[in-house]
């Protein structure tokens, strides 16, 4: 099984040994989330991650397992649009 590495965020500063803190230490780093409710009507599941791919890796995951959904490029492209800002404690970021 091949191991994915992943590479620094754009606007922030470290390596994989390393912690990596975010280029302007001011302000807290914005997390994304989605809301399943807004594409499977009545769930309740919320995915919240640091960037759009883990959000959404996480939502395709949890439409596959707990509501069967085949996670086509459509769903992936409606998934896109439901994503927002938040601040790290969860409330809507202001922007």
């Amino acid at each position: 099984m091949a191991v994915r590495r992943r590479l620094p965020q754009k606007g922030c500063i470290g390596s994989e040994n390393g912690p990596v803190r975010h280029a302007n230490p001011t302000r807290e780093a914005d997390m994304k989330r989605i809301q399943c409710g807004q594409l499977v009507p009545g769930c309740t599941f919320k995915a919240q991650a640091e960037t759009d791919e883990d959000v959404l890796l996480m939502e395709a995951r949890h439409a596959r397992e707990a509501h069967g959904i085949e996670v086509t490029p459509r769903f992936i492209d409606r998934a896109k649009t439901r994503i927002t800002e938040v601040n790290p404690e969860g409330q809507q970021a202001r922007g």
